[in-house]
């Protein structure tokens, strides 16, 4: 099966915000868990402190009751532009 084949999700939105300001909020995953949503908690590890390509971090998913720790690392990283990570390894992710 080739990436093309499996399932996404894609949202946009309209933000009435410039993209750098977008882009430190979105790019500062230690804040997830004020967001609501699945992941409750992220932090930088292996002396990470911030985005950039190569940086890893934990999270901290809920979901129905049940939790569970997964370790991404940040695969794009240019301010205002984009911010995308991959979870686990990011040659085989389980997620991106």
């Amino acid at each position: 099966m080739q990436l093309s084949e499996l399932p996404t999700v894609e949202v946009c939105r309209s933000v009435a915000a410039s993209p750098r300001k977008v882009w430190a909020l979105v790019s500062d995953i230690t804040r997830v868990g004020d967001w609501g949503g699945e992941c409750v908690h992220a932090e930088w590890i292996d002396g990470a402190d911030g985005p950039a390509v190569g940086a890893r971090f934990r999270g901290r998913q809920v979901r129905q009751g049940h939790q569970w720790t997964s370790v991404s690392v940040v695969i794009e990283a240019e301010p205002g532009v984009s911010f995308a990570w991959a979870v686990g390894d990011p040659q085989f992710a389980s997620a991106t």
